[in-house]
């Protein structure tokens, strides 16, 4: 079994208050040194700061699946930089604002520190997202995944990887969430669930995790219905994953539905010397 964090807002919530801390601290410490540390040192870096993080984050998250190819891409990717940056220069302005003002009243910084903490938690999406996609309302921080397989596919094949989830969620009655392709989100994500509980991520390069809070076994038809649809469309491509990303033999469930030999997706071994 694999050991995932499932709740996106929380771990939004965690990458922005490191990046907070990670970046800010950091420059803030520099412009000081250097006594650049003033109303138009803290706007230009404030207006920085965000760019160099979204551009470090799509560098490693969304690149090597997605770019914008296409003018208006492109267009949507800068402007949402601009947006960005707009939105930190205005937030380095109120924090060298506050930073002066704290001069006099040093409570003052504490408090808007914590406050800062409290609008990146509600501005995650941690607490407001209801949906079956999201279990932190129902108490779940982290989840076993009772199974991992993968069909590896190429960048032009995700269309149809998503459309298959598309209609697997059609057909089975659960929720289908698309996280959206870059530059609007962030690298593709596709979440399906149903309201016992029961979800399916699917992931770039052709990942499947099944995740089940509750516990039982009620989760192994409609994934072998869905593993049996993308092999219907990438014949031969299909095997299952232990922990580490180590390739292992299919499991009952899968073996008894289709007769599959339990050692078929294991590596050749080489014969004893």
């Amino acid at each position: 079994m694999v050991a995932l964090a499932v709740n996106e807002g929380w771990l939004a919530f965690m990458v922005a208050v490191l990046l907070l801390l990670a970046l800010n601290v950091p420059i803030v410490m520099v412009l000081e040194r250097r006594g650049w540390l003033n109303t138009v040192g803290a706007t230009v870096a404030g207006f920085l700061i965000p760019i160099i993080a979204a551009l470090l984050y799509w560098a490693v998250a969304v690149l090597p699946y997605s770019w914008p190819s296409t003018p208006s891409k492109l267009i949507g990717f800068s402007s949402f930089l601009g947006m960005l940056g707009s939105l930190g220069a205005a937030g380095g302005l109120t924090a060298w604002l506050i930073w002066k003002a704290s001069e006099r009243a040093p409570w003052l910084w504490g408090a808007t520190a914590a406050a800062t903490l409290v609008a990146l938690f509600y501005a995650s999406g941690a607490s407001q997202d209801r949906t079956c996609h999201n279990p932190l309302p129902l108490g779940e921080w982290r989840t076993e995944t009772v199974m991992w397989a993968e069909v590896p596919i190429g960048r032009g094949e995700w269309p149809d990887f998503r459309d298959i989830a598309s209609d697997f969620a059609v057909t089975e009655g659960w929720d289908f969430r698309d996280y959206g392709d870059p530059p609007v989100n962030r690298a593709p994500d596709l979440s399906i669930c149903n309201a016992a509980g029961t979800r399916i991520w699917l992931r770039p390069g052709g990942i499947v995790f099944v995740q089940q809070p509750q516990g039982g076994e009620s989760w192994q038809e409609p994934a072998a219905r869905l593993l049996e649809a993308l092999d219907r469309r990438w014949p031969g491509r299909l095997s299952f994953k232990a922990g580490g990303g180590r390739e292992t033999a299919p499991p009952e469930f899968w073996t008894r539905r289709t007769g599959a030999d339990a050692n078929a997706s294991l590596p050749p071994v080489a014969p004893a010397p």
